[in-house]
Formats: structure tokens, C-alpha cells, sequence
């Protein structure tokens, strides 16, 4: 006895000498003690406490309604050192080892099946059963694993789908490979292929698998060319890591037509990160409630996809209650792509950080040209031919060529399309076509930095009367108020339509239709009509564009590092061209592009192609995409940025709007089909501000000012560029302020301060200036004035309205908004 004793000393020093990460003292099962990853389940940290299992957790263990994986955590916690007189002593007589076993496999078959272990069927045994049994047997005594092995491949055959059952498989097959020197290459393979396994569902907590990963990666050198006397193969340069990290990622479920594309996008981002996503999906109308439940439960999944956009203040309640962290440090520290694009188009940047606190809490998909229109006005062509009509360009013009329609079309109807988007932002918002040439959106808009609500601006009841207008003289489809999108393109495809809003993906089918009842038939997308000879309203602002979901890092996430590279690989070039091409080589080339060859890609975030138009296959299409989203003069007013609300904020407006939209819908059809618009307008807009619409212009207007005063900004004078140490600019209730220092020394005057009675003076042209902190009376050439708004102390520089500037001084304040620059010119 003593002889194979010491033999088992000098191979276990031996074998620790050739592999000096791993010993006998460690082993797969014996040192994947992932239940500390569970210890919040009240029964694993009672079993973590024990040496054996009682009645309780047997029974909880046999219930199959429970999840593998706590049932998995449960045996791991009971583990396999002896802690109490419910333990046997016994040999290993091959090495002469000597450990401690346990009985708790026998104890569960008294428990659970009031019999020995030895009296027990496996064959017809149910599967969880089978599990529990065969991973208490290995815990009992971790040196003969191999009837364990039989017992668990068994159990899995009833579980396919089941990371828990393959993994816990897995490390008792390694823990069986351990036993013999010349198996130790496969320890690392059996428990990789299970990570490898893209069939498999994730029920396990992804911190469970680090654990487990964490130990067993220490085999996976044992595997490679080099300790096998081969060459050793490169590691993949695009990797993030080296070891293999599985993160748990949730998201709504994709679309089954999408699922292929997903699964390869995906699947080829592993391959080039060494990063395994384990997805949680979600159907779109439980999402929130249900990453409320984990934030809750504290099981919030390494990263999150969503619609962050659709629910304002969210994000930095989240952080707040530190459900998901900042990123702003780890984007400088580990996520180059991102900080030379914010370098290189600091809006991004503006765009994608916090409203409230500046910082950034989640990275969405970027779209770097600009926002795609894909829906506007078509005529048939033919008929401009036909009756020697030019393409119309104002409003006038199209009230000319629709006349002559009317007049002239056989029945033809002049002019329709799908009211239903006035109701779920569809074609006849999204486009503007119409109401853009009166220079108001059907929502929120800003002009001068100032907020307004399209419904109720004077020129809004200059639209519905040309509306008024055209439906009396029949230039209007009669049926547009109840026609949707299925009947329009009937009529249209018909050749019974000559003008429509369509949409630029409809437009082949259309053309196709058209040519079949008529060859001569054509299609011509033109532009929105204006006013008279220039735009009025600036539909797009020619700024980059930002998907309305986006990837936040929980705060549980032990890899958080790795995940913003990760996020980051897809804003590299290699990255971009995965996303927008696919795992092919090459970029598709042009004869690819307008044959429509290009795969339909999954909306994740990452940069965004321009695909709206080189996807397409009729010329026609990718004109229209073109003019509808032609970019406007800078003179007209902007949309709306995407600001943020806090939840009081967005409470309060959405109970402002919900009524308010419905009147306003149901007044839009009476104004256009009862001629009374001049009559009832007025009052329309009391009863609209009685309903509090400038309640919510002001919060909208809060909300841009929170917006424009975080965002970098240029002060100029007469386009010199001037050094400031503060914002060149401020926002307040819209009304833009400025540092009254900055503004006229650069415009070559002085400014004195007195500290002890808080008075500025400021002299430039002989024009004097005295202002008093936190207060609207001034004095100019020492007679008293009353300003619009205070004057206020921001980072110990003194802001007065732009407005008092351009007055008291005689210059020009100009404002653009596009490139974020003031600009004083002095007259």
C-alpha cells in the first residue's frame, strides 16, 4: 500500500510538472463551483451550507417544473468535500488516493423514490431525475465519473435544446478525460463544443459560465499544436479576447424572414471577436415590462437592445438605479472607432448622449448620411405628356395641372392617397408633401430656436383651405378619409389615379401594373411642392440619423470592456462592411446593387448603409428617394432633434397630446370637407389651447433648450472664430443668451466687472452697457431699460439675450443651427 502511495506522489509530481496550471487536487468538477453565482435563491444558499441533501431539496431537485440550471446550482453548492459525519472515506487504488465521498445520490433516491439507488431503473426514470442523479453521483465521488457520464447523456437526450444539461454533460465527460494523462488534449474540446453549439438555449446565468470558462480555459493549451508537438496556429488578429466570453443579450424577437440573416451576421461576428452572444428575446409589447422584472430581480442581462428613444428619461433612470452604467470612459479608453467618429462629426455625439447629464448610456445603429425619404408625390407622366402640362414645382402649378385632370382624365381621379398616415406617421407625414410648402409639420417644429406646433399656426389654416378648396372643385380623391394604403395602390395600378403620395418601394409594382394595362403608361416621382419658388419647410436637417434602438452595458456585467470593443468592432471598416454587405468579401458592385441583389441585413446597431437608394431596382425609385429627400434652403425652419423628456415631462405631454391629436384629426376632415375653416378656425385654436398645447410647447421647448445647451457650439464675430471659456451660446424658454464678455471684446470693445456689486459694464462704438446680475433692468447710455430675460451667471460669465445685443449695439446675430455657430456682424 505504501508503495502505490508514493508511486501516486511521483506521478502527481510529475504530471505537475509537465503541466504545471492544473493538478490532481483540481479537477473540472471539483472546481466549477458556479453556484456562487446563484447564492441570491434562498435554497442554494441553504445547500452551500450543507454536507448532504435533505428532504427539501430533494424534492425541490425532483420537481420538474423547476429549471435545470438552480436545480444544476443546487448540487454544485452541496459539492463534493466531505463537511459533516454524512460522508465515507475511501481509496482510489489506482493512485492510492485518498478522499472523502459522499451519499447524497442515495439519499435522493430514498427521498424521492423510498428505495436504494441499486433498486432503481434508469431506463425508465424521468429525465430530471436522471440529471439530479447522475450529478450527484460524480459530487459523490468525483474519481469513477464514468457511470455518472452514462446517467447524464442519457437525461440529455430528453433536454436538446438545454446549455445547463450539456454543460454539467460536459464538465463530467472532461472530469472522466481527466483520468487518463494522454485524454487531457479533449478536456478543453468536450466543454468548448458545448460553447460552440449555436442549437443550444442559454439557461444559464451567463456569470455561471464564466465561472465554469474561467477554470476550464486552463486545459485548452493542452489542445494546441504546440503542447502536441505541431505548429502552433495563429490566434484570429480580430479577436477581443482570448478566451471565449458568452454574454447574455436581449432584444426583441426578429422577424422569422430575418432569422437566417441574423444568425449569420451573428455567427460570423463571433468568428472574428471570440465573443458568444447568448440571446433572451423578447416579443416587442412585453419588452419593457419584462427588463423591469430582471432589473428588479437583479438578473439584468449583460446587454440590453432597445428602443431606449420610445421611452424618455428611461435610460437615466436605469443608470440611476444602477441597472446599466455610463460609457462614456470606457468609449475613450477601449472604443477607437467610436471616439474618432465623435472626433469626426462631434453631432453624433450630441445626439447619442444624455439629455439631462451629458453622459452616454447606449450606442445605436449610426447612419452618417443623413435621414432617407422614401415616401412623396408621383404623377402619371403620360398625362403630363398627353395635355402638354409642365412637372408642377408650387402649389399654384399643382392646382393648375390637377384642374386640368379634372377636366380632361375620363373619370381619372387628380389627385389621392392614404389618409390613415395622418394617423400612425405614415406617407402623408412622413413626406410633407403639401403641408411642408406652408412651412409647418403635422407636429412639432422649431424656427429661430423656437418651438411650434404645426395644427395651430396661422398657415396651417392656409393648408386645410387649399385642401377645402381642392376637394370642392373635385380635385381630391372624395374617398381619401377612409381609403387605405391596399385600396390606393388598387386605384393606382389600376390607371385610375393621376397623382399620388407613394412610396418609393410600391413604385416597381406599380410601374409594372401600369405597363401591363398600357405600355405607355409612366410614372414620374417629382418633388414636394412649395409655396412659390423655394421650400418652406426643412423636412431634413442633412444631419446623420440614429436608430431608435440601441445597446446598453448592465451593470452585472463582468466583461464590460470587452463589450464596448465588441460594440465598437461593428463601427470599424471591417465591421461596416459585415453589417451593410453581408459576410461576402466584396461589396456588391453596381450591377448587383440595381438588380436589388442586396441582402436584406438585420437591423442591429452599427453604421448604416445607404441602401434606400442602391437597393433598388427602376431608376424611377432611386429618383424619388432623391428628390423627396432633397435638403432644403438653411433659411427655413428645423425639425425637431431627438430630445429627451424627463418622466414627469413625458407624463404630462402625453396626456396633453393624446386628446389633442384626436381633435385635431377629427378637425382636419371638417375643414377639409366643410367649408368652414375661415369661420371656426380661430375658435379651433382657443379650444387646442385649452387643451393645453402650449403646455407642450413649452415642455417641447424646455426640452430643445436642454438639448442645444449641451451640444458643442462656435462663437463668431464677423466670422472671426473667438476663443471662449464658456458656451458660446445658451437656450432659455427659447430665447438664445450670450457671454456679453466674449461678444464685445471680440467685436473690439471692454467689459469691467464689479465683484462687490455684481454690475457689468460693458463699452463698444460709445454705446455704454450696465447690467446687474439676476436682474431685466438695464442701463444703455445711462438711461434704464427692461431686458426679456434675465441677466444670468453661468461657469462665472455673465449671459444677456442675443436680442439685447442686436439692439443696443446695432450688429446682426445670426444663428446656424446645422453647423452650430453664432455669428455677431457688426453694421
Amino acid at each position: 500500500m505504501k508503495k502505490k502511495l508514493c508511486s501516486a506522489i511521483i506521478i502527481a509530481i510529475a504530471v505537475s510538472l509537465i503541466f504545471p496550471a492544473i493538478s490532481f487536487a483540481d479537477s473540472p468538477v471539483t472546481s466549477t463551483q458556479f453556484y456562487t453565482a446563484y447564492l441570491d435563491i434562498d435554497l442554494v444558499k441553504k445547500a452551500s451550507m450543507m454536507p448532504y441533501i435533505d428532504e427539501e431539496i430533494a424534492m425541490y431537485l425532483s420537481a420538474p417544473e423547476n429549471p435545470l440550471d438552480i436545480k444544476a446550482a443546487v448540487i454544485n453548492a452541496i459539492g463534493w468535500e466531505t463537511k459533516g459525519a454524512e460522508s465515507i472515506v475511501q481509496i482510489d487504488y489506482d493512485t492510492g488516493y485518498t478522499y472523502g465521498g459522499k451519499n447524497n445520490a442515495r439519499r435522493y433516491s430514498d427521498f424521492v423514490f423510498g428505495k436504494p439507488l441499486d433498486d432503481l431503473d434508469f431506463d425508465t426514470l424521468p429525465a430530471h431525475d436522471l440529471f439530479c442523479i447522475g450529478y450527484l453521483m460524480v459530487m459523490d465521488n468525483y474519481f469513477e465519473p464514468e457511470h455518472a457520464v452514462s446517467v447524464l447523456e442519457k437525461a440529455s437526450e430528453s433536454f436538446p435544446e438545454s446549455f445547463s444539461a450539456a454543460m454539467i454533460t460536459a464538465i463530467v465527460k472532461a472530469q472522466a478525460a481527466t483520468r487518463n494523462i494522454d485524454e487531457w488534449n479533449n478536456v478543453w474540446t468536450i466543454v468548448d463544443d458545448v460553447i460552440q453549439n449555436k442549437n443550444l438555449e442559454m439557461d444559464m446565468r451567463a456569470e455561471a459560465v464564466d465561472i465554469i470558462l474561467d477554470y476550464m480555459i486552463s486545459y485548452r493549451d493542452y489542445n494546441s499544436p504546440e503542447v502536441l508537438g505541431q505548429e502552433q496556429q495563429a490566434v484570429s488578429p480580430g479577436f477581443i479576447t482570448d478566451k471565449p466570453i458568452t454574454l447574455t443579450y436581449f432584444r426583441w424577437i426578429p422577424d422569422k424572414d430575418d432569422e437566417n440573416h441574423y444568425t449569420e451576421f451573428y455567427n460570423e461576428l463571433e468568428k472574428r471577436t471570440n465573443i458568444r452572444l447568448s440571446f433572451i428575446d423578447v416579443s416587442e409589447d412585453v419588452m419593457l415590462q419584462k427588463l423591469n422584472l430582471m432589473a428588479a430581480a437583479g438578473d439584468t442581462p449583460d446587454l440590453i437592445e432597445f428602443p431606449w428613444q420610445r421611452y424618455t428619461g428611461l435610460l437615466e433612470k436605469m443608470a440611476e438605479m444602477d441597472v446599466i452604467i455610463q460609457m462614456d470612459e470606457l468609449i475613450t479608453e477601449a472604443a477607437p472607432n467610436l471616439s474618432e467618429l465623435f472626433q469626426l462629426v462631434p453631432q453624433v455625439k450630441n445626439m447619442i448622449m444624455s439629455d439631462y447629464d451629458g453622459h452616454i448610456y447606449q450606442i445605436p445603429g449610426i447612419n452618417l448620411r443623413g435621414s432617407i425619404v422614401t415616401t412623396g408625390p408621383v404623377i402619371r407622366g403620360d398625362l403630363l405628356k398627353k395635355y402638354g402640362l409642365a412637372v408642377p414645382k408650387t402649389i399654384d402649378e399643382w392646382e393648375e395641372m390637377l384642374t386640368v385632370f379634372r377636366d380632361n382624365g375620363d373619370g381619372i381621379v387628380p389627385l389621392s392617397f392614404d389618409i390613415s398616415g395622418f394617423r400612425n406617421s405614415a406617407a402623408f407625414i412622413d413626406s410633407a408633401a403639401f403641408i411642408g410648402a406652408f412651412g409647418i409639420p403635422f407636429g412639432f417644429g422649431v424656427r429661430d430656436g423656437k418651438v411650434f406646433y404645426g395644427p395651430v399656426e396661422e398657415s396651417y389654416r392656409d393648408f386645410v383651405t387649399t385642401f377645402n378648396r381642392w376637394y370642392k372643385n373635385e380635385l381630391l380623391d372624395p374617398e381619401f378619409l377612409i381609403l387605405n394604403n391596399s385600396q390606393l395602390m388598387d386605384r393606382v395600378n389600376s390607371g385610375s389615379v393621376a397623382a399620388f403620395i407613394g412610396d418609393a418601394y410600391n413604385l416597381k409594382e406599380s410601374i409594372d401594373a401600369l405597363k401591363s394595362v398600357d405600355a405607355s403608361f409612366e410614372l414620374i416621382p417629382v418633388q414636394n411642392p412649395a409655396m412659390h419658388d423655394f421650400y418652406a419647410l426643412n423636412t431634413l436637417p442633412g444631419a446623420p440619423k440614429i436608430t431608435e434602438s440601441g445597446i446598453a452595458i448592465s451593470s452585472r456585467n463582468k466583461y464590460p470592456v470587452e463589450s464596448i470593443k465588441w460594440i465598437d468592432y461593428t463601427y470599424s471598416e471591417e465591421g461596416y462592411r459585415l453589417f451593410n454587405f453581408g459576410v461576402e468579401e466584396h461589396e456588391p458592385n453596381n450591377e448587383q446593387a440595381a438588380a436589388g441583389s442586396l441582402r436584406k441585413l438585420p437591423e442591429v446597431p452599427g453604421y448604416k448603409a445607404d441602401k434606400s437608394i442602391t437597393g433598388y431596382e427602376y431608376e424611377e425609385q432611386k429618383t424619388a428617394v432623391r428628390l423627396w429627400s432633397a435638403v432644403s434652403g438653411e433659411n427655413n425652419p428645423s425639425v425637431m432633434p431627438p430630445v429627451s423628456l424627463t418622466q414627469e415631462e413625458n407624463d404630462e405631454l402625453t396626456a396633453i397630446m393624446e386628446n389633442l391629436l384626436v381633435y385635431t384629426k377629427e378637425m382636419f376632415a371638417k375643414f377639409v370637407i366643410i367649408d368652414d375653416t375661415q369661420k371656426n378656425f380661430d375658435e379651433y385654436v382657443e379650444i387646442a389651447k385649452k387643451m393645453g398645447i402650449d403646455r407642450a410647447i413649452k415642455i417641447m421647448q424646455t426640452a430643445l433648450d436642454r438639448y442645444n445647451n449641451l451640444l458643442s457650439a462656435e462663437l463668431q464675430v464677423n466670422g472671426k472664430a473667438i476663443e471662449t471659456d464658456t458656451k458660446p451660446y445658451v437656450f432659455i424658454e427659447g430665447e438664445a443668451m450670450l457671454p456679453i464678455r466674449f461678444v464685445i471684446e471680440g467685436l473690439g470693445g471692454s467689459v469691467a466687472w464689479n465683484e462687490k456689486s455684481k454690475i457689468v459694464t460693458g463699452i463698444w462704438n460709445d454705446t455704454v452697457i450696465t447690467l446687474k446680475l439676476n436682474s431685466t433692468d438695464v442701463m444703455v447710455d445711462y438711461e434704464p431699460k427692461t431686458l426679456s430675460s434675465e441677466v444670468i451667471a453661468m461657469n462665472k460669465r455673465t449671459y444677456v439675450p442675443a436680442s439685447f445685443i442686436q439692439e443696443v449695439f446695432g450688429v446682426t446675430v445670426q444663428w446656424n443651427e446645422n453647423i452650430r455657430i453664432v455669428n455677431i456682424i457688426g453694421n
